[in-house]
């Protein structure tokens, strides 16, 4: 494509020949800015509104290598079930380290730091023109489940 796709925009992909599928089938699909991104990685646990808040932005395209997404877009934190925005910040690159092979991996990854956002809720995390994350809650009983996990483990041993 020579341009991206701009959010609420509807793109239509067509097989005029009807070579690779038949006519009747059609492939529709509407841009929605708060639509599942695959390259938006948020703790699904959730977040405790005192502890850091941190989310990263990146996808591994095989042998085209890591996705090239600028830092310029930053993010916004939206409510999950209004869509407002309550929160924006900006990217930040969060290259890895620690690996001995060539080509480095992880080196276009990018960090959402929401920290001094500590407004209990249930969010999503949305990146402009690469749609959203999975919801996620900050809340103070999110600590609770950790807690739960490692009694859990120690009964089991």
């Amino acid at each position: 494509m020579a341009t991206p796709v701009a959010d609420n925009q509807t793109v239509e992909v067509k097989n005029p020949t009807a070579l690779l599928w038949p006519t009747s089938v059609q492939y529709v699909a509407k841009a929605e800015p708060l639509r599942y991104s695959p390259a938006i990685h948020v703790n699904q646990e959730g977040y405790v509104p005192s502890f850091p808040k941190k989310a990263t932005v990146g996808y591994y395209l095989g042998s085209f290598g890591e996705m090239n997404i600028s830092p310029s877009l930053g993010f916004k934190i939206v409510n999950a079930s209004s869509g407002a925005q309550v929160y924006q910040g900006s990217l930040t690159l969060r290259q890895d380290v620690g690996y001995n092979y060539t080509p480095l991996p992880y080196q276009k990854v990018l960090e959402a730091d929401f920290s001094s956002f500590t407004t209990p809720g249930e969010y999503q995390l949305v990146v402009p023109g690469f749609g959203a994350s999975l919801p996620f809650v900050i809340d103070q009983g999110v600590a609770m489940a950790f807690g739960h996990v490692q009694v859990g483990r120690i009964r089991r041993q």
